[in-house]
């Protein structure tokens, strides 16, 4: 197993699911660096729209749009995606809240596939976890149906995502800028930013080849969102994942999309929606992301 070129290894965790390909990749010191993942607390993969969530179903509920898992970002590079979150219902009478994350739905409610549903909604509070797989060019939506008949109502708090991703150090490099807030502006439709950036990860990786000393203005630019670019696994992952903005602003620009990091509300019906408490974690960590699920 162990012999089989590191492009095999890959391929072969898509067909496991994430505790199973998280322990292929732990064991062994030649599986973890073939295989080469990690998680992910992702802030930018998902629209505005997810934030803690109370919401009073009318007698003859439907289901409802909550947000969107858009723009994909790292989607070439994503082995699954998950949605964590504390929820429970209206603690009385019958069990009725669900949520559902829907491939290629529109904005009226129509069509979609169903790629996860959660179990119903305890009257306690419990934690909830979805996961699937995305598919590269495809949208994700989550949606919710609280349930009709009256006096149903459906709380969610703390919802985050976690992502699996091949490539420990491009989880290193989005985790900074992320952290930074700089994904929004190298993901605007214009791609002067994120050439410039790239025009200097290339002109330090010169310098590195001639053994030069690295420009300091240049280096500044990564070095104060905390980027080690005397590393050059580290600039070359800079470089991928700048070409991976480039990406996805082509991506967004031919379909016509709204290319913002943080687009507007989908989902007007209902305006309860409230800040999540505590601040977000940026950093990489495989430690919620390892169960069956």
């Amino acid at each position: 197993m162990e012999e089989l070129p590191q492009e095999i290894h890959k391929r072969i965790t898509l067909f496991l699911k994430t505790h199973e390909a998280l322990a292929l990749s732990s064991s062994s010191k030649r599986m973890k660096t073939n295989i080469d993942m990690a998680v992910l607390h992702d802030t930018f993969s998902h629209t505005k729209d997810m934030t803690n969530l109370h919401k009073v179903g009318p007698y003859h509920d439907s289901e409802r749009i909550w947000f969107r898992f858009m723009p994909l970002l790292l989607q070439d590079h994503i082995h699954t995606i998950q949605f964590v979150a504390t929820w429970r219902d209206q603690g009385w009478g019958n069990r009725k809240s669900v949520l559902y994350i829907y491939e290629d739905k529109n904005e009226h409610n129509h069509q979609g596939k169903v790629v996860a549903r959660s179990p119903t909604a305890e009257h306690h509070e419990t934690t909830v976890k979805m996961q699937f797989q995305p598919k590269p060019g495809k949208n994700y939506t989550m949606c919710y149906c609280v349930g009709g008949g009256g006096g149903h109502e459906l709380f969610v708090t703390n919802p985050r995502i976690l992502t699996l991703v091949f490539g420990c150090s491009l989880i290193t490099i989005a985790a900074q800028f992320q952290k930074n807030n700089l994904v929004p502006m190298l993901t605007t439709d214009t791609q002067f930013v994120t050439g410039m950036m790239r025009s200097c990860v290339e002109l330090l990786m010169k310098s590195m080849d001639r053994g030069e000393e690295p420009d300091q203005g240049l280096s500044s630019c990564f070095t104060d969102i905390g980027l080690d670019v005397t590393k050059r696994d580290i600039l070359e992952s800079i470089k991928i994942f700048l070409t991976l903005c480039v990406e996805f602003q082509s991506r967004q620009s031919s379909s016509g999309a709204n290319v913002s990091m943080v687009p507007e509300e989908l989902n007007s019906e209902g305006s309860d929606y409230q800040e999540p408490s505590g601040e977000e974690s940026s950093e990489s960590s495989s430690d919620e992301m390892d169960m069956d699920s």
